[in-house]
């Protein structure tokens, strides 16, 4: 894993590079575009495409969520476990005192909680992994802009990333935090591999 991610990144670095290197207004002297107001806010290409860029991470991390709900899934259904006792776990975790109250398979917190119960499986999260689901709905919803519900729900993962507690603060998510967080998910899986 930590090979296809360090590829991936290289391909991103010399990217970046690539565009960083290319003048604007020379790219485009002579041709229709020479005189274009939006090019006039641009030194380089880079600067063009800095937003674009900054996504493919938040949507790689997007990715790697869809994926592990996958996982969760399949990994209930490979092991039998009924539709009944999912109902019933959720019921159990209404009444539980929790952060998050959500249900879905992606809150890691209530997926911790129902593997242990269901199938004695222990996920191993730290705070920040309980937070990936908070995390990934952050990003989805509201272009990773912290709202006042996500200052509870992604204290320790704003904490990390040493960002503000406070509305409106702007979740990027770089390359160091995604190698971190396929770590976490990575440590998720082999955790119900263990058993």
């Amino acid at each position: 894993m930590k090979e296809v991610s360090n590829g991936i990144y290289a391909v991103d670095s010399q990217l970046i590079r690539y565009f960083k290197g290319r003048n604007v207004k020379e790219i485009h002297k002579g041709t229709p575009l020479e005189n274009n107001i939006l090019y006039e806010q641009y030194e380089t290409e880079y600067d063009m495409w800095e937003a674009s860029i900054n996504l493919i991470h938040n949507m790689r991390f997007v990715y790697m969520m869809a994926l592990l709900e996958s996982f969760f899934e399949e990994y209930l259904q490979e092991r039998q476990v009924t539709e009944d006792d999912q109902k019933d776990i959720k019921k159990q975790w209404k009444k539980e005192i929790k952060k998050n109250p959500s249900t879905s398979k992606l809150n890691l917190e209530y997926m911790a909680f129902a593997m242990k119960n269901l199938l004695n499986i222990d996920l191993k999260l730290d705070e920040v992994g309980e937070e990936l689901g908070a995390l990934r709905c952050c990003i989805v919803h509201t272009t990773g802009i912290v709202n006042e519900k996500d200052i509870v729900l992604l204290t320790n993962t704003l904490s990390e990333l040493g960002l503000e507690k406070q509305v409106g603060v702007k979740i990027i998510l770089d390359k160091s935090m995604i190698g971190n967080l396929l770590g976490k998910i990575c440590g998720i899986v082999l955790s119900c591999d263990s058993n």
